[in-house]
């Protein structure tokens, strides 16, 4: 089972050869169902010796820190030796810089010593031990509000007097203490989108939708995501419900885009945003 794909429901697929390739949190091919069998398309150009590798997690799970990704891994082995995760800079985990001089750079958590970079931009240092101390226990206080909310959310969520509040307090905590290219920044986003879109605050869900973008370009923007594709269409769907329909052709143009570079144009889900 270990070296088996996901192949429909409750099934699985164990291939000759795309079963042999070595997984990777920054992967240069993506790996998926098409037809009767299972498709490979490099993301990037491949230098000639260079592994092929795909990512065994999802793209939600891969845009996390490395203690969560390692959680997500450990069913296939205890350590994954890709370029991310032998880094000692956690990279996900990003900070704004602390400068007073106005800086807009970012520095990076660093795994080894529990503390936090200096700037990337500037090259600001963190001196004061117990400031940087307090910064990593925000972040730990933002992402401990977001899993209980995640939790809360059965039973909240029929009281949005109560839950939005908390929810939006959480993401402007992020935003303001942490910063916007932090993956618990995103996920707040991401996650407080789709409960604004289904009680049919458009506008709120584009911006939130947004800020989710901002993210995943800053740091996975190189390749192309089906995930990225689908909020795109995502995207498309909210600007089509508030009937700013140049902005949603733009979005699904987009989506379409990225779906390509994957998928074959007869796909569903690509055939799906055309139609729309």
């Amino acid at each position: 089972d270990t070296n088996c794909f996901p192949y429909g429901a409750g099934e699985s697929a164990l291939c000759l050869h795309m079963s042999r390739i070595n997984h990777s949190c920054e992967p240069n091919a993506i790996k998926f169902k098409h037809g009767g069998g299972m498709r490979l398309v490099a993301l990037r150009n491949i230098k000639p010796g260079e592994a092929v590798t795909v990512s065994y997690i999802n793209d939600s799970s891969r845009m996390q820190p490395f203690e969560l990704r390692k959680a997500h891994l450990s069913s296939w082995f205890p350590e994954c030796a890709c370029s991310r995760c032998t880094s000692d800079l956690d990279d996900v985990r990003c900070f704004r810089c602390s400068s007073k001089s106005g800086c807009v750079g970012l520095c990076t958590a660093i795994r080894s010593q529990q503390s936090i970079s200096p700037c990337h931009e500037c090259g600001f240092a963190w001196k004061d031990n117990e400031t940087e101390a307090m910064k990593l226990e925000l972040e730990a206080s933002v992402l401990a509000g977001f899993q209980q909310l995640e939790q809360a959310a059965p039973y909240l969520g029929g009281q949005p007097e109560v839950f939005v509040p908390k929810l939006l307090g959480l993401v402007e905590m992020a935003h303001e203490k942490l910063a916007p290219e932090h993956w618990v920044t995103a996920a707040l986003c991401e996650y407080a989108h789709a409960y604004h879109a289904q009680i049919g605050k458009n506008k709120k869900a584009i911006e939130l939708l947004g800020d989710w973008f901002l993210f995943w370009e800053f740091h996975f923007g190189f390749t192309p995501s089906l995930q990225e594709a689908w909020n795109y269409e995502k995207l498309g769907d909210l600007y089509s419900a508030r009937e700013q329909h140049l902005e949603a052709v733009g979005a699904y143009l987009e989506g379409i885009r990225l779906m390509r570079q994957i998928v074959p144009q007869n796909n569903n889900s690509c055939k799906g945003i055309q139609r729309k």
